[in-house]
């Protein structure tokens, strides 16, 4: 068996970001199983910290959350391939 981990970036407007992140997606067909992680990025509170501490900062919190991210994927691939 092959494993395909696929990423979709969205940019979306707050008011949008709960219809969008229920939205009705396609998944794989003919596949063994699906799983996916969902991570949202407030684009606003990294502006903000930029603003406040510089472009390092900005960064740096935005390393946190795809280590984060990171961590996640590698935890539902291992679940995946182990199961």
């Amino acid at each position: 068996m092959k494993v395909i981990i696929e990423t979709i970036i969205t940019l979306v407007e707050n008011d949008q970001l709960n219809s969008t992140l229920t939205r009705a997606t396609k998944l794989a067909e003919n596949k063994v199983k699906d799983e996916y992680v969902s991570f949202v990025l407030d684009t606003e509170e990294i502006f903000g910290i930029a603003k406040s501490g510089g472009l390092e900062e900005a960064n740096t919190a935005i390393d946190k959350v795809l280590n984060k991210y990171s961590g996640e994927i590698k935890s539902k691939l291992s679940k995946t391939i182990n199961n």
